[in-house]
Protein backbone atom coordinates (compact mmCIF):
# COMPACT_ATOMS: atom_id res chain seq x y z
CA UNK A 1 0.00 0.00 0.00
CA UNK A 2 1.38 3.70 -0.95
CA UNK A 3 2.29 5.76 1.48
CA UNK A 4 -0.10 9.14 1.51
CA UNK A 5 1.98 12.33 0.07
CA UNK A 6 2.30 14.65 3.28
CA UNK A 7 0.84 18.33 2.38
CA UNK A 8 1.13 20.79 4.68
CA UNK A 9 -1.44 23.52 5.77
CA UNK A 10 -0.48 26.81 7.94
CA UNK A 11 -3.20 28.26 9.05
CA UNK A 12 -3.08 32.03 10.49
CA UNK A 13 -6.18 32.87 11.49
CA UNK A 14 -8.52 31.24 14.58
CA UNK A 15 -11.83 31.18 12.58
CA UNK A 16 -13.68 28.04 12.10
CA UNK A 17 -15.64 28.84 9.43
CA UNK A 18 -12.27 30.02 7.06
CA UNK A 19 -10.95 26.95 8.47
CA UNK A 20 -13.55 24.83 7.56
CA UNK A 21 -14.14 26.35 4.02
CA UNK A 22 -10.36 26.36 3.34
CA UNK A 23 -9.86 22.49 4.14
CA UNK A 24 -12.67 21.41 2.82
CA UNK A 25 -12.48 23.64 -0.71
CA UNK A 26 -8.39 22.08 -0.80
CA UNK A 27 -9.36 18.74 -0.62
CA UNK A 28 -12.10 19.30 -3.33
CA UNK A 29 -9.44 20.47 -5.97
CA UNK A 30 -7.08 18.19 -4.89
CA UNK A 31 -9.49 15.10 -5.00
CA UNK A 32 -10.67 16.95 -8.78
CA UNK A 33 -6.54 16.68 -9.99
CA UNK A 34 -6.93 12.45 -10.39
CA UNK A 35 -3.99 11.49 -8.64
CA UNK A 36 -3.31 8.03 -8.75
CA UNK A 37 -1.72 8.04 -4.84
CA UNK A 38 -3.54 9.03 -1.84
CA UNK A 39 -2.61 12.49 -0.37
CA UNK A 40 -2.49 13.24 3.54
CA UNK A 41 -3.65 17.14 4.64
CA UNK A 42 -0.81 18.04 7.67
CA UNK A 43 -2.06 20.88 9.46
CA UNK A 44 -0.03 23.85 11.20
CA UNK A 45 -2.51 26.40 13.48
CA UNK A 46 -1.01 29.20 14.75
CA UNK A 47 -0.97 32.74 16.74
CA UNK A 48 0.78 34.64 14.24
CA UNK A 49 -0.08 38.11 13.48
CA UNK A 50 -1.72 40.70 13.85
CA UNK A 51 -3.28 39.45 16.62
CA UNK A 52 -0.30 36.89 17.83
CA UNK A 53 3.14 36.76 16.75
CA UNK A 54 5.84 35.94 13.88
CA UNK A 55 7.22 33.54 16.34
CA UNK A 56 4.40 31.44 16.35
CA UNK A 57 4.55 31.56 12.64
CA UNK A 58 7.54 30.57 12.74
CA UNK A 59 7.38 27.91 14.88
CA UNK A 60 4.09 26.65 12.70
CA UNK A 61 6.20 26.40 9.63
CA UNK A 62 8.92 24.30 11.03
CA UNK A 63 6.37 22.02 12.66
CA UNK A 64 5.67 21.15 9.01
CA UNK A 65 9.04 21.19 8.00
CA UNK A 66 10.15 18.75 9.55
CA UNK A 67 6.98 16.44 9.08
CA UNK A 68 8.41 16.08 5.81
CA UNK A 69 5.64 17.88 3.55
CA UNK A 70 6.63 18.52 0.16
CA UNK A 71 4.48 21.66 -0.30
CA UNK A 72 2.81 24.01 2.23
CA UNK A 73 -0.58 26.11 1.54
CA UNK A 74 -0.28 28.97 3.48
CA UNK A 75 -0.42 31.40 5.18
CA UNK A 76 -3.19 34.32 4.44
CA UNK A 77 -2.32 37.39 6.36
CA UNK A 78 0.10 39.95 4.29
CA UNK A 79 2.22 40.57 7.43
CA UNK A 80 2.77 36.27 7.81
CA UNK A 81 3.19 35.34 4.38
CA UNK A 82 6.43 38.04 4.07
CA UNK A 83 8.16 36.26 6.92
CA UNK A 84 6.84 32.26 5.13
CA UNK A 85 8.34 34.52 1.61
CA UNK A 86 11.97 33.90 3.40
CA UNK A 87 11.22 30.84 5.36
CA UNK A 88 10.33 28.80 2.10
CA UNK A 89 13.36 30.15 0.48
CA UNK A 90 15.59 29.40 3.15
CA UNK A 91 14.01 25.71 3.70
CA UNK A 92 13.77 24.95 -0.40
CA UNK A 93 9.68 24.12 0.38
CA UNK A 94 7.31 25.08 -2.06
CA UNK A 95 4.60 27.02 -0.53
CA UNK A 96 1.57 28.63 -2.14
CA UNK A 97 0.48 31.66 0.26
CA UNK A 98 -3.13 32.97 -0.16
CA UNK A 99 -2.35 36.79 0.69
CA UNK A 100 -2.99 39.96 -1.52
CA UNK A 101 0.56 41.19 -1.58
CA UNK A 102 2.52 40.22 -4.69
CA UNK A 103 5.91 41.19 -2.26
CA UNK A 104 5.17 37.59 -0.77
CA UNK A 105 6.23 35.58 -3.96
CA UNK A 106 9.96 34.36 -3.89
CA UNK A 107 11.62 31.50 -6.14
CA UNK A 108 10.07 29.07 -3.92
CA UNK A 109 6.85 31.28 -2.57
CA UNK A 110 4.13 30.79 -5.13
CA UNK A 111 1.21 33.10 -4.63
CA UNK A 112 -2.37 32.05 -5.27
CA UNK A 113 -3.92 36.08 -4.95
CA UNK A 114 -7.00 36.51 -2.60
CA UNK A 115 -7.27 40.17 -3.42
CA UNK A 116 -4.45 42.48 -4.49
CA UNK A 117 -3.35 45.21 -2.57
CA UNK A 118 -2.00 46.49 -5.73
CA UNK A 119 -5.20 46.10 -7.96
CA UNK A 120 -7.55 46.70 -5.71
CA UNK A 121 -7.45 50.29 -4.74
CA UNK A 122 -7.80 50.83 -9.10
CA UNK A 123 -11.51 48.82 -8.99
CA UNK A 124 -12.20 51.30 -6.21
CA UNK A 125 -11.09 53.81 -8.19
CA UNK A 126 -12.73 52.94 -11.34
CA UNK A 127 -16.41 52.80 -9.13
CA UNK A 128 -15.76 56.05 -7.42
CA UNK A 129 -15.20 57.76 -10.75
CA UNK A 130 -18.12 55.85 -12.35
CA UNK A 131 -20.23 56.86 -9.56
CA UNK A 132 -19.00 60.67 -9.88
CA UNK A 133 -18.04 60.29 -6.28
CA UNK A 134 -14.97 62.16 -6.85
CA UNK A 135 -14.29 63.88 -3.60
CA UNK A 136 -13.94 61.73 -0.81
CA UNK A 137 -12.60 60.73 3.16
CA UNK A 138 -10.08 57.79 3.50
CA UNK A 139 -9.59 55.49 6.65
CA UNK A 140 -6.81 52.92 6.28
CA UNK A 141 -5.13 50.33 8.73
CA UNK A 142 -1.96 51.35 10.36
CA UNK A 143 -0.27 48.31 9.30
CA UNK A 144 1.68 47.01 6.22
CA UNK A 145 -2.04 45.93 4.45
CA UNK A 146 -3.11 49.26 4.84
CA UNK A 147 -0.39 51.47 3.78
CA UNK A 148 0.15 49.55 0.56
CA UNK A 149 -3.25 50.02 -0.35
CA UNK A 150 -2.99 53.80 0.75
CA UNK A 151 -0.57 53.88 -1.80
CA UNK A 152 -1.59 52.57 -5.06
CA UNK A 153 -4.81 54.05 -4.50
CA UNK A 154 -3.37 57.57 -4.14
CA UNK A 155 -1.06 56.71 -7.14
CA UNK A 156 -4.66 55.78 -9.48
CA UNK A 157 -6.89 58.30 -7.40
CA UNK A 158 -4.59 61.57 -8.53
CA UNK A 159 -5.11 60.78 -12.40
CA UNK A 160 -8.55 60.00 -12.16
CA UNK A 161 -9.36 62.78 -10.94
CA UNK A 162 -10.61 61.67 -7.02
CA UNK A 163 -9.52 63.76 -4.23
CA UNK A 164 -9.15 62.62 -0.43
CA UNK A 165 -11.09 65.22 1.71
CA UNK A 166 -9.86 63.80 5.02
CA UNK A 167 -7.58 60.89 6.11
CA UNK A 168 -7.42 58.76 9.06
CA UNK A 169 -5.05 56.02 10.06
CA UNK A 170 -6.50 53.41 12.67
CA UNK A 171 -4.98 50.50 15.20
CA UNK A 172 -5.93 46.97 12.72
CA UNK A 173 -7.27 45.51 15.72
CA UNK A 174 -9.02 48.37 17.11
CA UNK A 175 -12.59 48.27 18.78
CA UNK A 176 -13.41 52.47 18.83
CA UNK A 177 -12.83 54.51 16.06
CA UNK A 178 -15.56 56.86 17.11
CA UNK A 179 -12.96 60.12 16.95
CA UNK A 180 -11.56 59.38 13.25
CA UNK A 181 -15.25 58.70 12.36
CA UNK A 182 -15.76 62.36 13.48
CA UNK A 183 -13.09 63.75 12.35
CA UNK A 184 -13.59 62.52 8.70
CA UNK A 185 -17.58 63.22 8.78
CA UNK A 186 -16.49 66.87 9.45
CA UNK A 187 -14.89 67.39 6.05
CA UNK A 188 -18.43 67.25 4.58
CA UNK A 189 -18.06 64.32 2.18
CA UNK A 190 -20.93 61.49 1.64
CA UNK A 191 -18.31 59.29 0.47
CA UNK A 192 -16.05 56.90 3.14
CA UNK A 193 -13.44 54.58 1.62
CA UNK A 194 -11.91 52.20 3.74
CA UNK A 195 -8.47 50.53 3.03
CA UNK A 196 -7.68 47.12 5.65
CA UNK A 197 -6.97 43.91 6.62
CA UNK A 198 -11.10 43.87 7.56
CA UNK A 199 -11.11 43.70 11.51
CA UNK A 200 -11.02 47.19 12.32
CA UNK A 201 -14.34 47.34 9.59
CA UNK A 202 -16.58 46.57 12.56
CA UNK A 203 -15.12 49.14 14.25
CA UNK A 204 -15.85 51.95 11.80
CA UNK A 205 -19.16 50.42 11.07
CA UNK A 206 -20.35 50.61 14.79
CA UNK A 207 -19.12 54.33 14.83
CA UNK A 208 -20.53 55.49 11.90
CA UNK A 209 -24.19 54.11 13.01
CA UNK A 210 -23.23 55.43 16.63
CA UNK A 211 -22.82 58.71 15.17
CA UNK A 212 -25.49 59.20 12.73
CA UNK A 213 -23.78 59.34 9.59
CA UNK A 214 -24.68 57.55 6.51
CA UNK A 215 -21.73 58.03 3.70
CA UNK A 216 -21.58 55.28 0.84
CA UNK A 217 -18.61 53.19 1.64
CA UNK A 218 -16.41 51.63 -0.67
CA UNK A 219 -13.61 48.93 0.67
CA UNK A 220 -11.57 46.29 -0.44
CA UNK A 221 -11.77 42.44 0.29
CA UNK A 222 -12.13 42.97 3.92
CA UNK A 223 -15.52 42.62 3.48
CA UNK A 224 -15.05 39.21 2.59
CA UNK A 225 -15.27 38.65 6.28
CA UNK A 226 -18.80 39.03 6.29
CA UNK A 227 -19.25 35.63 4.69
CA UNK A 228 -18.04 33.96 7.67
CA UNK A 229 -19.69 36.25 10.28
CA UNK A 230 -23.43 37.16 8.96
CA UNK A 231 -23.58 39.05 12.41
CA UNK A 232 -21.54 41.95 10.78
CA UNK A 233 -23.66 41.71 7.27
CA UNK A 234 -26.31 44.58 8.45
CA UNK A 235 -23.85 47.14 9.84
CA UNK A 236 -22.29 47.08 6.52
CA UNK A 237 -25.60 47.39 3.99
CA UNK A 238 -24.75 49.12 1.22
CA UNK A 239 -20.89 48.99 1.52
CA UNK A 240 -19.58 48.04 -2.00
CA UNK A 241 -16.65 46.01 -1.94
CA UNK A 242 -14.16 43.26 -3.38
CA UNK A 243 -14.90 39.68 -3.39
CA UNK A 244 -13.34 36.59 -5.31
CA UNK A 245 -16.67 35.36 -6.71
CA UNK A 246 -18.29 36.31 -9.72
CA UNK A 247 -22.21 35.12 -11.01
CA UNK A 248 -20.92 34.58 -14.46
CA UNK A 249 -18.31 32.14 -13.66
CA UNK A 250 -19.44 28.60 -15.37
CA UNK A 251 -16.30 26.48 -13.48
CA UNK A 252 -18.37 27.57 -10.13
CA UNK A 253 -21.61 27.40 -11.56
CA UNK A 254 -20.48 23.88 -12.57
CA UNK A 255 -19.45 22.93 -9.37
CA UNK A 256 -22.14 24.04 -7.62
CA UNK A 257 -24.91 22.64 -10.30
CA UNK A 258 -23.33 18.60 -9.97
CA UNK A 259 -22.63 18.61 -6.53
CA UNK A 260 -23.33 21.33 -4.20
CA UNK A 261 -21.46 21.80 -0.66
CA UNK A 262 -21.22 24.47 1.35
CA UNK A 263 -17.65 25.60 0.96
CA UNK A 264 -19.00 26.62 -2.66
CA UNK A 265 -21.12 29.34 -0.82
CA UNK A 266 -17.76 30.99 0.39
CA UNK A 267 -15.18 32.91 -1.63
CA UNK A 268 -12.33 31.00 1.09
CA UNK A 269 -13.57 27.58 0.05
CA UNK A 270 -13.96 28.93 -3.95
CA UNK A 271 -10.49 29.89 -3.45
CA UNK A 272 -9.75 27.01 -1.50
CA UNK A 273 -10.61 24.94 -4.35
CA UNK A 274 -8.67 26.69 -7.13
CA UNK A 275 -5.61 25.98 -4.44
CA UNK A 276 -6.12 22.45 -4.25
CA UNK A 277 -6.58 22.49 -8.06
CA UNK A 278 -3.11 24.00 -8.53
CA UNK A 279 -1.51 21.80 -6.07
CA UNK A 280 -2.97 18.36 -7.73
CA UNK A 281 -1.66 19.80 -10.65
CA UNK A 282 1.91 20.39 -9.84
CA UNK A 283 1.75 16.91 -7.79
CA UNK A 284 0.25 15.29 -10.93
CA UNK A 285 3.67 16.77 -13.30
CA UNK A 286 6.35 16.85 -10.48
CA UNK A 287 9.41 14.48 -11.62
CA UNK A 288 9.44 13.59 -8.09
CA UNK A 289 7.32 13.50 -4.99
CA UNK A 290 9.79 15.97 -3.15
CA UNK A 291 9.85 19.33 -2.39
CA UNK A 292 12.32 19.94 -5.53
CA UNK A 293 9.70 17.63 -7.49
CA UNK A 294 6.92 19.62 -6.51
CA UNK A 295 8.67 22.70 -7.37
CA UNK A 296 9.38 21.85 -10.95
CA UNK A 297 6.01 20.88 -11.38
CA UNK A 298 4.50 23.87 -9.80
CA UNK A 299 6.03 25.79 -13.04
CA UNK A 300 4.66 23.46 -15.31
CA UNK A 301 1.05 24.58 -14.30
CA UNK A 302 -0.62 26.14 -17.34
CA UNK A 303 -4.23 27.62 -18.78
CA UNK A 304 -5.97 25.42 -15.41
CA UNK A 305 -9.47 27.02 -15.50
CA UNK A 306 -10.08 29.24 -12.15
CA UNK A 307 -13.59 28.72 -9.60
CA UNK A 308 -12.68 32.30 -8.58
CA UNK A 309 -12.87 35.36 -10.24
CA UNK A 310 -15.21 36.41 -13.55
CA UNK A 311 -15.64 33.68 -16.08
CA UNK A 312 -12.41 32.68 -18.42
CA UNK A 313 -10.07 33.38 -14.88
CA UNK A 314 -7.23 30.81 -15.44
CA UNK A 315 -3.95 29.54 -13.30
CA UNK A 316 -0.76 29.79 -14.53
CA UNK A 317 2.91 29.64 -13.16
CA UNK A 318 6.16 29.54 -14.96
CA UNK A 319 9.98 29.78 -14.27
CA UNK A 320 9.97 32.92 -13.18
CA UNK A 321 6.11 33.63 -12.82
CA UNK A 322 4.57 33.00 -9.38
CA UNK A 323 1.39 35.02 -9.39
CA UNK A 324 -1.07 32.11 -10.23
CA UNK A 325 -4.52 33.90 -11.08
CA UNK A 326 -4.35 35.70 -14.75
CA UNK A 327 -7.30 37.33 -15.76
CA UNK A 328 -10.31 39.18 -14.49
CA UNK A 329 -10.17 37.98 -10.87
CA UNK A 330 -11.29 40.56 -8.85
CA UNK A 331 -15.25 41.05 -8.34
CA UNK A 332 -17.05 44.05 -6.96
CA UNK A 333 -19.69 43.09 -4.77
CA UNK A 334 -22.27 44.86 -2.52
CA UNK A 335 -23.81 43.85 0.64
CA UNK A 336 -27.27 43.90 0.82
CA UNK A 337 -30.40 42.83 2.79
CA UNK A 338 -27.58 40.14 4.31
CA UNK A 339 -26.94 38.98 1.03
CA UNK A 340 -23.48 39.38 -1.69
CA UNK A 341 -24.96 40.73 -4.53
CA UNK A 342 -22.44 41.77 -7.73
CA UNK A 343 -22.07 45.09 -8.21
Amino acid sequence: MMSPIPVGVLLDQHLAEVERSHRDGLAAGLDAAGLDRPYELVVAQTDALPAGTSKSLREGFERLRDAGVVAIVGPAVTDNCLLSRVLADRAELPLLNWSGHEQTRSRYSFHYQVGSLEEEPALIVDRLVAQGRTHVALVFDRSEIGASYLRWFERRAQPAGVTVAGRAGISPTTQDTTKEVQELRATGVDTLVYLGLGHSAVAVASALRAGGWQPQVFTNTALMYGHMHPERRPMWEGWVYVDMYADDNLVLRELRERDPQPWQDNPIGICSYDMGRLLGEALRLAPHLNPDGVLEGLQQVKQVPAAAGHGGTTMTFGSWDRAALKGDYLVSRVWRGGRSEQA
